[in-house]
């Protein structure tokens, strides 16, 4: 899967060697299935070639980034209780 990430980094304006990193998936309303087994959002899994591009984001527009999150891979996700 290649999941579409967001990342930060945090300097602590007291002490700029105080660095918290951040990162975060992008989600969206999840897939029947991921919503049956009671999951409320699901990862947007990027295309090869989107994802590509997600990771260079110089020189794009906002506009185009955002166009990135629907070039996505659907898979059918299932799932199993642990024993």
């Amino acid at each position: 899967m290649l999941i579409a990430c967001l990342y930060a980094e945090w300097v602590n304006p007291a002490d700029p060697t105080d660095i918290l990193p951040g990162i975060a998936a992008i989600t969206d309303e999840p897939a029947p299935e991921v919503a049956a087994a009671g999951h409320d959002r699901t990862p947007i899994n990027l295309s090869w070639d989107a994802a590509l591009k997600w990771l260079s984001p110089e020189g794009r527009s906002v506009e185009e980034l955002q166009a990135l999150l629907d070039e996505r891979q659907r898979p059918y996700y299932e799932h199993r209780e642990a024993a």
